[in-house]
Order: structure tokens, then C-alpha cells, then sequence
């Protein structure tokens, strides 16, 4: 689910200095810069390509808006209870 009111023309148009975005979707998108700067620190030392769109937002979707961590904590098949 995309952004609403924030296609590429019209980002790339407010960022040459054309028309600015309202504040709506300025706003919402710089909550999902946010997020993605975050993934980046959580990522460190490691680099984070922002090539695959698909990839960064299920990845920012695993983290959740909460910045939860996403690792999976293994628990064993049998534990001994019954």
C-alpha cells in the first residue's frame, strides 16, 4: 500500500522546487524515511540496499511501526511436558 498523493513525479517535482507536497503526505512520508533510517542503524555494520522496494517493506513490515524486533526466538519441539 503505497502513499497516497506522493507518486514519484510529484516527489521528485516538490524536491526541484515545483509545487510542495501537503502536509498530510509530507508528513507520512517522512515517518517512512524514519523507519527506513532505522532499519539502516539496526542494520550496521551491514549495508542495506534500497534498490528492492518489495524486500525494504516487508522487511520494515517485520519490524512492525512499534520498532519491535523481528527476530524469531526458537523454542525446542519437546520441552518435557506433556
Amino acid at each position: 500500500m503505497g502513499i497516497q498523493r506522493a507518486s514519484k513525479a510529484k516527489i521528485y517535482e516538490s524536491f526541484r522546487g515545483g509545487k510542495a507536497l501537503d502536509a498530510e503526505t509530507a508528513e507520512r512520508l517522512w515517518k517512512l524515511w524514519s523507519r527506513v533510517e532505522d532499519l539502516i542503524d539496526r542494520a550496521s555494520p551491514f549495508p542495506v540496499s534500497l534498490r528492492n522496494a518489495i524486500l525494504i517493506k516487508n522487511l520494515l513490515d517485520a519490524i512492525g511501526r512499534d520498532g519491535a524486533d523481528p527476530r524469531v526466538e526458537f523454542l525446542p519441539f519437546n520441552d518435557g511436558s506433556k
